[in-house]
């Protein structure tokens, strides 16, 4: 959703819309009900899923406060968080063999 590239679901996490509310929740699990969305959770592609303006109409949340959709998606990825960086690092790498 932010920087629009695919992903296995083990490389994304999904956020959520709260039936009846403008509310964004993570969806640890990915199979919550509601409207979701996926996206990376690494700081680049949450600022650019802001910038576009991505979430609001990913989840329909067309009178959703931005500040409270920003605030939940900041409070997924601290700063500088690189797990993201890492999990695809361990992905690109040639697999050890067991001869």
């Amino acid at each position: 959703m932010g920087c629009r590239e695919r992903d296995s679901r083990s490389g994304l996490v999904r956020i959520v819309a709260v039936a009846g509310t403008t509310q964004v929740v993570l969806d640890r699990r990915g199979d919550a009900p509601g409207r979701g969305a996926w996206l990376h959770a690494r700081p680049s592609c949450v600022d650019r899923a802001l910038t576009r303006r991505a979430v609001p109409r990913a989840l329909r949340l067309q009178d959703a406060d931005a500040s409270q959709i920003e605030a939940a998606l900041r409070a997924l990825v601290a700063p500088g968080d690189d797990r993201a960086d890492v999990h695809e690092r361990e992905r690109d790498e040639t697999p050890m063999g067991t001869r």
